[in-house]
């Protein structure tokens, strides 16, 4: 299952439509160790967050990360934490 948002970012003379892709995956469809293709110039990090750790990551300040990710954070325990969880406290 795969899900695409919309939403505006820089909102202003330069706002720009931005897509977000939310795709749920497990262990078992890992097929390396992540980090992207070297030869096509991708360096990704692969970062896995605790669900019970996900909420502080978007205000903690010692993680550089870009706006768009901490706006999929706060959609991602707005719409689908629920379904992981039976504590109302996330």
């Amino acid at each position: 299952m795969y899900l695409l948002i919309y939403f505006r970012s820089g909102v202003g003379a330069t706002g720009a439509l931005q897509n977000l892709y939310y795709a749920e995956v497990t262990d078992k469809m890992r097929v390396g160790t992540g980090g992207g293709v070297a030869e096509e110039g991708e360096l990704i990090d692969v970062v896995e967050i605790p669900l019970c750790d996900g909420k502080s990551f978007i205000t903690d300040q010692n993680y550089s990360k870009p706006v768009a990710m901490m706006y999929a954070l706060m959609w991602f325990f707005d719409v689908k934490a629920k379904h992981y969880t039976n504590s109302n406290k996330l």
